[in-house]
């Protein structure tokens, strides 16, 4: 069997290496990419790292909503006062998903001409 690498999650710009550097640099936009990314490099990270408690609570969240999620991963590694944090990265992904479908329609309205 070969062996695992272990790698550090990037959090909010930093290597992270211990659950308590993840709490410390705590990003919820990365988490919901490294959580929801193809590769799920958060499930990896934590399996590699020998945090299995953290993988059996993530694995009993029953949702795959984004929001339910993202809110279950901050009570999952007790991220404080991650409300504010939380209520920005919905906005900027509202405001993404409105443009990108913008964006999409006006091409599309451009094709049909």
């Amino acid at each position: 069997m070969a062996k695992e690498i272990k790698f550090n999650l990037v959090c909010d710009g930093f290597p992270v290496r211990t659950i308590d550097e993840l709490r410390e640099h705590f990003s919820v936009e990365d988490i919901a990419q490294h959580y929801f990314g193809e590769n799920q490099l958060l499930i990896k990270w934590l399996k590699i790292r020998g945090y299995n408690e953290y993988v059996e609570k993530i694995d009993k969240i029953v949702s795959q909503e984004r929001n339910f999620v993202i809110k279950s991963l901050c009570e999952i590694f007790s991220i404080e006062n991650y409300e504010k944090d939380l209520d920005v990265y919905f906005k900027i992904n509202r405001i993404r998903s409105f443009f990108k479908t913008s964006i999409v329609a006006l091409i599309r309205s451009f094709i049909k001409k």
